[in-house]
């Protein structure tokens, strides 16, 4: 959403398409439009602003503002009609509509053209509006490699279900090894001092190593998979940190 008020109108292909993920545990959902909508303060005042979009357009985008606790709808828009405008809203607004593409947004558009009223609310998106995150790299890299062993991956799978966050199971994804990438590690190894048997038998458990892990949400009676990258910050921590946990 931050990204899509940033950058709709600056910098997305007029022809192109619009960068947004689907809802994962709805197949239908690849053909719906994702909404997103924020209810914010900004300089004392109660605004709410979404809008929703598929692959090629925005669909609807609003705006409603609260000043003295009274709502007034400062612009509706909805593909393929006129946005509608409140008298309450000063500015170039029919200009501005004239200038903004069916893939960007409005808001971004009256930003960029100066528009007194708006660009209070982008600056919100792009000074204000920011998440906080913690990098655990070394702790998920820790936990996906004791995926690997069968028991700790089953034990790592019930401390993710017990914590309730809808997941069902864990699922390895391999790293794809060639034969030519074994037989490097092998003479690696034996450059080392290893003998044959021992840097055959390290060299060989590479084709087993996990590269990643994927979760498994249920979605009615089937499972559908998450990369740890589809998931939230607080659901990857949660995980990052069972392996140093079992290691403990």
């Amino acid at each position: 959403m931050k990204g899509a008020v940033e950058n709709s109108h600056r910098t997305w292909r007029p022809d192109g398409p619009i960068a947004r993920e689907a809802f994962g545990l709805d197949e239908t959902s690849r053909k719906t439009p994702s909404l997103f909508s924020i209810d914010a303060a900004i300089a004392g005042i109660r605004y709410q602003y979404g809008f929703s979009v598929n692959n090629k357009s925005v669909r609807k985008e609003w705006l409603n503002a609260y000043p003295n606790g009274r709502k007034q709808a400062w612009f509706s828009r909805e593909f393929g009609r006129s946005i509608e405008f409140s008298s309450k809203l000063s500015g170039e607004n029919k200009a501005i509509e004239a200038l903004t593409r069916p893939n960007s947004l409005y808001l971004p558009a009256a930003a960029q053209n100066n528009h007194e009223s708006l660009t209070p609310i982008y600056q919100w998106f792009v000074e204000a509006f920011y998440f906080v995150s913690a990098e655990r790299s070394t702790y998920r890299h820790l936990t996906v490699a004791r995926c690997g062993d069968e028991n700790d991956r089953k034990l790592i799978a019930l401390l993710v279900q017990i914590a309730d966050l809808g997941i069902a199971d864990l699922r390895l994804k391999r790293e794809d090894i060639s034969e030519e990438q074994i037989k490097a590690a092998h003479d690696v190894l034996n450059s080392f001092g290893l003998d044959g048997d021992k840097a055959r038998a390290i060299a060989g458990k590479m084709r087993s190593n996990p590269k990643d892990i994927e979760l498994l949400h249920w979605s009615g009676k089937n499972l559908i998979a998450f990369s740890l990258g589809q998931e939230s910050d607080g659901t990857v921590a949660y995980f990052s940190m069972l392996g140093p946990i079992l290691a403990a």
